[in-house]
């Protein structure tokens, strides 16, 4: 359920309610039903499903938020058996949500924060703009799910009290150093320093296995032939001309542009160990004999650490805020008297 709100900077997670009103009234029952609250009537005759600490959970916000799920389950066509398995499912997820709601509103209580009525307006009025709403659709709307005006402000209330004790808690705690974004960029080479081709060619003096041996052992004396005329300095090409099989000599020996991975286990083993001019050892194979030569080494799409830092960062902040509010929440659960009635 969590998101990203624009406070003092882009980080600040938020339990998206604008993201629901894209799903029309299915969204406005969701959000409702995130709030959790009911009138002492109805929590008299409704079945209490969790107790948290001095709250209630009743069976009635569970059903608010599954309603939407419920129809478009329904229109999807399965079998009453899936969607049973599926809704059995998703109200174990929502009552564990709704847990986690509780826990975080109770420890508000201990410090001093307090949501101004003109910020609910604000919030109310940037969903309303966002989501291209008046004030009569709005209400037009909430009447269809039965909802005052008054109950659908108290679930905003409470959604921003819970953005603002996710920043006390999680976000004012977490720091992304410069170092911590040149780290994770090291460490993601194909995702940010694009990929790197191996131009190849190769000397090749056929040998199949099941020649005499006395043919095998001349083309690999053959070999060590042509091998010395490289280590003297003959440029490859020449001794590919000099000392290849004519039917591997087209092109002076040319294999053409590879990925690492488009090679295969041993020769990608062989290749990412060679830079630009070198060559391997000579590979016995069950054709003959070759030698690899690394032509040229081409870097496509790379992006400098200038023009992808900010990506990154916002990457580690949700990553690092993702554990921080689970470790929170694990900590107010530890605490917490938790019961959930089945």
């Amino acid at each position: 359920m969590d998101c990203i709100m624009n406070e003092s900077r882009s980080y600040a997670p938020i339990h998206c309610m604008t993201r629901f009103f894209r799903r029309a009234l299915f969204g406005i029952c969701c959000i409702l039903a995130m709030s959790a609250t009911v009138s002492a009537e109805s929590q008299i005759v409704d079945r209490i499903v969790a107790v948290v600490n001095d709250d209630i959970i009743v069976f009635q916000d569970l059903n608010k938020m599954l309603e939407p799920v419920m129809e478009n389950m329904r229109r999807s066509g399965q079998s009453p058996q899936k969607i049973n398995e599926f809704i059995y499912e998703k109200r174990k997820q929502l009552l564990e949500m709704l847990i986690d709601q509780k826990l975080i509103l109770q420890e508000s209580k201990l410090y001093t924060v307090s949501v101004e009525e003109k910020e609910v307006d604000s919030s109310i009025e940037r969903m309303k703009a966002s989501n291209q709403l008046t004030d009569e659709t709005l209400r037009e709307a909430l009447k269809s799910q039965g909802t005052t005006m008054e109950e659908f402000r108290a679930s905003f209330r409470e959604q921003i009290l819970l953005n603002r004790m996710e920043h006390i808690e999680v976000r004012s705690k977490i720091v992304i150093t410069k170092d911590d974004i040149k780290a994770y960029y090291d460490a993601h080479p194909d995702q940010y320093q694009g990929n790197r081709q191996y131009r190849l060619r190769h000397l090749m003096i056929s040998a199949p296995r099941s020649a005499p041996d006395s043919e095998r052992a001349a083309a690999q004396q053959r070999m060590e032939t042509a091998k010395a005329a490289l280590t003297a300095g003959t440029p490859f090409t020449e001794v590919v001309k000099q000392y290849a099989d004519r039917q591997f000599a087209d092109r002076d020996g040319e294999l053409g542009l590879f990925l690492l991975n488009d090679l295969s286990p041993r020769l990608k083993t062989m290749v990412e160990k060679l830079s630009t001019g070198q060559y391997s050892p000579v590979i016995e194979t069950d054709q003959g004999f070759q030698i690899i030569f690394v032509d040229e080494i081409v870097q496509t799409g790379t992006s400098p650490l200038e023009k992808v830092a900010e990506d990154i960062e916002e990457t580690l902040m949700k990553e690092a805020f993702r554990k921080k509010k689970q470790d929170w929440i694990e900590g107010l659960r530890k605490r917490a008297h938790i019961k959930i009635i089945s």
